[in-house]
């Protein structure tokens, strides 16, 4: 329960709790601020790709597809 439960719920809360900082970095920083916030995106963004192509990836190599088929019952 631990593994699959409470780390991934700790990740979560610790990821929005980032980006809420980034949020207000940008909303409420000066130039330089809101120019690191738009960096930190960019990161973020290209990490998600990077996270997005290993799921695929992985997924077919296992003969998995990434998203259940519904079943007709």
């Amino acid at each position: 329960m631990v593994k699959h439960l409470v780390v991934p719920g700790l990740g979560l809360i610790a990821n929005l709790a980032m980006l809420g900082a980034i949020l207000y970095l940008y909303i409420i920083g000066n130039a330089d601020s809101q120019h690191e916030a738009y960096i930190c995106f960019a990161i973020a963004g290209a990490w998600a790709l990077v996270s997005l192509a290993y799921v695929v990836l992985t997924s077919r190599r296992a003969g998995r597809a990434v998203f259940a088929a519904p079943t007709h019952a």
